[in-house]
């Protein structure tokens, strides 16, 4: 048993304690009440993980999980444990989380390390301080994108709590192959508090600039395939870089929508760090921050044309195929999206013609067959 770890979140006297945070013996604020609404205390070593079996640490890596989570990490060793033992409650078990230190000056390296020694699906990665005022979980989040190998992906920060039905939920939502992404509402709450009213409907960017009802990127999840047109992470930006990012992905006509109900708590006394790094940000940073998700809103002001439309349903029927949906699915959006612009469905030729050929093939393929075909 690792040192710091008590056994269960209470300890003689009915104090709750800290889970595993080496050198931290003490009883835990008052958050920590919260933890036991997450996380179950565990067994350890978990070398063998449900949905993993007993698998080596090789051949574990060179699995490609469903879901990527990528978690920056700063100073906060308390933070960090209690978000990486939230995790490991999840009853999906299929992801990878990417561990990005970005330059920890206490022990926050070392308890991510301990975790990635005890459960393989904890991957180590060492990110990089922005200069010239840059924004540290900007640079380490760029780093996850590169790496992540999951097909869905998700974001993390220190003293967020994930409830466990989380990603269950998250992968229930992406069967609809027409939602590009979603987000829990969010918000600081104490545990016990009644929800805020649900937010409805597609997220705009008008919205977004209005209250952003996303509110941390510990919220959101995204489909792998968007980043490449949405782009990296300003690490120009010392705060509101994540802001500017959700403006790219919604104003670039993607879709996203929210869950039926929060998933992420964030106690207060325990809230996770500003999304740009460890440091209240300053006023000036919020300023830069807003300047630049307005002067990015401004580009997305014209209304999306029949080639914008051609080209969205050509990127849904190719996600129809791949995900296995029925065969007409596929077909309609291809027929779809040639009635509205021949010109914008072939806009990208060897794409446009691929898509519509495999359509017309998986109708006539056995399902195990076009499964196959198609996955990739």
């Amino acid at each position: 048993m690792p040192p710091g770890w008590h056994p269960g979140y209470g300890d003689a006297s009915g104090h709750p304690r800290w889970p595993f945070v080496p050198g931290m013996d003490g009883p835990a604020p008052a958050c920590a009440d919260a933890i036991a609404t997450v996380a179950e205390p565990r067994s350890w070593p978990r070398d063998s993980v449900a949905g993993w079996g007993t698998l080596s640490g090789s051949a574990v890596e060179d699995l490609e999980p469903r879901i990527s989570i990528l978690l920056p990490y700063g100073d906060g060793s308390a933070r960090l444990a209690i978000t990486l033992e939230a995790l490991l409650s999840q009853r999906e078990t299929d992801w990878e989380a990417l561990l990005i230190d970005t330059g920890a000056r206490d022990d926050s390296a070392q308890v991510a390390a301990q975790y990635a020694a005890l459960d393989h699906r904890f991957r180590l990665l060492r990110g990089a301080r922005c200069g010239n005022g840059g924004a540290p979980f900007a640079c380490a989040r760029n780093i996850g994108l590169a790496t992540a190998r999951g097909e869905i992906m998700t974001f993390c920060e220190p003293g967020a709590l994930w409830m466990p039905d989380k990603l269950d939920r998250i992968t229930a939502a992406f069967t609809d192959v027409t939602l590009d992404a979603c987000y829990a509402p969010g918000g600081e709450v104490e545990a016990g508090d009644i929800p805020a009213p649900q937010p409805s409907g597609d997220l705009t960017v008008a919205r977004l600039m209005a209250d952003n009802p996303v509110q941390r990127l510990s919220n959101l999840a995204l489909r792998s395939e968007l980043v490449n047109a949405v782009g990296t992470f300003d690490t120009r930006l010392p705060h509101g870089d994540d802001l500017e990012w959700l403006v790219r992905l919604v104003g670039e006509g993607y879709r996203l929508t929210p869950l039926d109900r929060q998933l992420v708590l964030s106690p207060q006394g325990c809230a996770a760090p500003g999304a740009s790094g460890e440091t209240p940000p300053s006023l000036a940073a919020i300023c830069s921050g807003r300047l630049a998700a307005l002067v990015t809103a401004a580009r997305y002001t014209r209304p999306p044309t029949a080639r914008d439309e051609a080209a969205r349903l050509r990127r849904l029927a190719r996600r129809a195929l791949r995900a296995g949906a029925p065969r007409r699915q596929a077909l309609a959006f291809a027929l779809r999206g040639l009635w509205a612009s021949p010109a914008g469905w072939f806009a990208d030729r060897r794409s446009g013609l691929l898509v519509l050929t495999s359509a017309l093939v998986n109708l006539l393929l056995p399902k195990s067959v076009a499964r196959i075909l198609f996955a990739s």
